[in-house]
């Protein structure tokens, strides 16, 4: 069984015109109308257009209104919320304000007494790096000549 192709033109199929598809009208374009249209055809599109224009002011005001609503809550949620971290970190903080100004004391209480000094110097280290870390406070109270060597 062979099959047979016989010439193209032969096997001719008819014709078929496929609808072209529809350009969709841009609602925002509007024509001018032309110079022989009456006038009330062109006040009601433009009575249109007006009315379309008021309703997307309308619809606008609505929403600024709506942000405007939505940040107001939003600030006092924010408030709310420092507030709160306020009051839960006071007690914290004036925990490390006093262990800071306790650290400071016992330096000072220390550098207060006799040394040798290579141990002095040893001990302003230890001082100056706790300091320099950000773990205690800077202080610069200490009239120590030996500190201003250091610097």
């Amino acid at each position: 069984m062979s099959i047979r192709l016989g010439c193209l033109s032969a096997c001719r199929l008819p014709a078929v015109k496929l609808p072209m598809p529809k350009k969709k009208p841009s609602q925002r374009k509007t024509t001018p109308a032309p110079r022989g249209a009456t006038s009330s055809l062109a006040l009601s599109s433009l009575h249109q257009r007006l009315n379309v224009l008021r309703e997307e002011h309308q619809w606008l005001l609505k929403q600024i209104q709506r942000k405007r609503t939505e940040l107001s809550n939003f600030l006092e949620q924010m408030r709310a919320v420092g507030t709160e971290i306020f009051h839960r970190g006071a007690p914290v903080f004036s925990q490390f304000v006093t262990l800071d100004r306790e650290i400071h004391e016992l330096f000072a209480e220390i550098l207060s007494r006799k040394f040798g000094k290579q141990t002095r110097k040893k001990i302003v280290g230890i001082y100056q790096s706790l300091q320099m870390t950000g773990l205690i406070s800077p202080k610069q109270e200490l009239e120590d000549p030996e500190m201003e060597e250091l610097d």
